[in-house]
């Protein structure tokens, strides 16, 4: 069944005592190239190796591809000093060729690879932009990779164009600062997430404002990091039918909200917590086929305050998966690798967890469709 492991060698600051805070982990679309980044102002490329070892592999070369684990040496691939604060979200394209960040002076910066005359991969500036006044806490990449979304404290919303390195628009309507943003998988639609409890679905084809769903105030006071409290990492589901809402609350309760996009945005399922908070919610990239009664559905994943993780059926009403004790701290950000059966959660202490699921438990994914050239 499931595998929990702490990824001791993936820190910021000092290794063993002083960890800095991870704000934000992503893992390259077909790729193991692992991003992060935080309170220390510097992001960090691993090499993800084989952190979980298949179970079905021969004994020897289990013990080879462990002793050969063991010995690489776990530093980060490279290290980009680009930003003069914190770094609050690093997030890659669908491409997995670019990846941008987003902090606390309010750039956004956007990164490519080259390679150097020894065809040693690098990554540079692409291009920074510096047009919010305030920190960025959340960004969004269109799923064909050729915008950006970034969202700011100061209370507006910023479309770049990758191709002609520019702001296209300025989205405004919040009337506080916006805690998070997410495109949908059709790219139809953009929802930002606003502190003044309100979430706007901005039609990304007109950038109308498609419809504004209106939550319910905060009603309870919870031990939460000030900092975490301005992020609120909503996400629309792979199949690109649901917007889960994050960081929200529902007859006075913590919970995480289920809009169905089908039904024009109508709230159709709410899972309440009692005095956690969930922080992060990620998607898996992959659509899975239930063992059983052969349904097609995607799973997301909701990393709560309390260190709990949670793995949702958005069309099944229910938990199927609750990881609880991985650890009593907050869950900061949530990343999925491109296989769709391991997960990564980064904390407030500066610790990262992976874990690894099995066929049984979430489904056999679907191939991906293979583009025609």
């Amino acid at each position: 069944n499931m595998k929990i492991k702490s990824i001791d060698w993936i820190y910021h600051g000092k290794k063993t005592k002083k960890k800095f805070s991870i704000f934000s982990i992503d893992i390259q679309p077909f790729g193991g190239l692992f991003l992060t980044a935080g309170q220390d102002s510097i992001i960090k490329i691993w090499k993800t190796f084989s952190i979980f070892f298949k179970n079905n592999s021969s004994k020897e070369n289990k013990l080879n591809g462990e002793k050969k684990f063991k010995n690489e040496i776990k530093i980060p691939l490279f290290v980009l000093q680009t930003h003069q604060g914190q770094v609050n979200i690093i997030r890659w394209a669908f491409n997995g060729i670019f990846f941008a960040s987003g902090g606390d002076e309010g750039f956004l910066i956007i990164y490519e690879k080259v390679k150097n005359p020894i065809q040693k991969t690098m990554w540079r500036t692409f291009q920074i932009f510096k047009s919010h006044t305030g920190d960025i806490v959340d960004l969004a990449w269109s799923p064909n990779s050729s915008f950006l979304g970034s969202a700011s404290l100061d209370n507006n919303i910023l479309i770049w164009s990758i191709n002609t390195k520019s702001l296209i628009l300025k989205l405004s309507g919040h009337s506080t600062w916006v805690k998070g943003i997410c495109w949908d998988s059709t790219g139809k639609f953009l929802a930002s997430h606003g502190a003044d409890n309100k979430i706007f679905i901005w039609d990304s084809i007109s950038w109308q404002l498609f419809k504004i769903l209106v939550l319910e105030k905060k009603s309870i006071n919870l031990k939460i990091n000030k900092k975490i409290d301005l992020f609120s990492r909503s996400f629309w589901s792979t199949c690109g039918d649901y917007l889960i809402v994050c960081n929200t609350f529902h007859s006075h309760k913590s919970s995480v909200l289920i809009f169905s996009r089908i039904d024009g945005f109508k709230k159709i399922l709410c899972i309440a917590g009692r005095n956690f908070l969930s922080q992060a919610i990620r998607c898996s990239p992959r659509l899975y086929k239930n063992l059983n009664n052969k349904k097609v559905s995607s799973f997301f994943s909701s990393g709560s305050t309390e260190g709990k993780i949670n793995l949702l059926n958005p069309c099944n009403y229910r938990t199927s998966i609750q990881v609880k004790n991985v650890k009593k701290n907050q869950i900061i950000d949530i990343t999925w690798a491109s296989n769709g059966y391991q997960l990564f959660a980064c904390f407030l202490d500066g610790t990262v967890t992976g874990i690894q699921f099995e066929e049984n438990e979430l489904g056999k994914t679907l191939k991906k469709k293979k583009k025609k050239k």
